[in-house]
């Protein structure tokens, strides 16, 4: 179904943010395709803590969700579906990379598990957002954006790091940090 209206795309590109971390993780994963295919080292694996902090998150995510829905069905006048959208998204992406750490052994699992997770983080931050912009309350909005800044900073230092170890890497052919 085509975009026609100014509040379709409006809404389109809100559907679309939660996506960006895959985006990027996409980029560097196809600049450093030659790398993905390798097997990780036993210390890079460490699935039971990040397990267990995904599974809090996850948790977290779920009873937003499930409050937001209380809400939406007792008082009318909110229009919570785009919160709802993006805690569904939280919650769906933090099992997806709950389950991936499971059994992840390959450089590309790993860099699917990030963008899963970051995914989560930003969609959950998103959630807090959509409802704080409609009610115009300045003390939250600057507490929201921090956080929206922070994540900023913590992906783009992330993938700045994965790719200078992958391009130092490729260059001497060994693991240097």
């Amino acid at each position: 179904m085509p975009i026609t209206g100014t509040a379709e795309a409006k809404d389109a590109v809100w559907y679309a943010i939660p996506w960006i971390p895959f985006l990027t993780r996409s980029l560097l994963s196809l600049v450093y395709r030659q790398h993905m295919r390798e097997t990780l080292p036993e210390e890079a694996l460490d699935r039971d803590s990040y397990r267990t902090m995904i599974l809090a998150f996850a948790g977290f995510s779920f009873t937003g969700l499930l409050g937001v829905a209380v809400v939406d069905s007792m008082v009318r006048y909110l229009d919570l579906r785009m919160s709802s959208y993006f805690l569904m998204v939280s919650f769906v992406t933090f099992l997806a990379a709950y389950d991936l750490q499971g059994y992840k052994c390959f450089r590309w699992q790993d860099q699917l598990g990030d963008a899963l997770v970051e995914s989560a983080r930003l969609a959950l931050i998103f959630s807090v957002l959509v409802v704080e912009a409609r009610h115009a309350n300045p003390a939250f909005m600057v507490v929201t954006m921090g956080a929206l800044v922070l994540f900023s900073v913590d992906h783009l230092t992330r993938l700045y790091i994965v790719g200078r170890f992958l391009h130092l890497k490729g260059k001497t052919g060994g693991a240097k940090r």
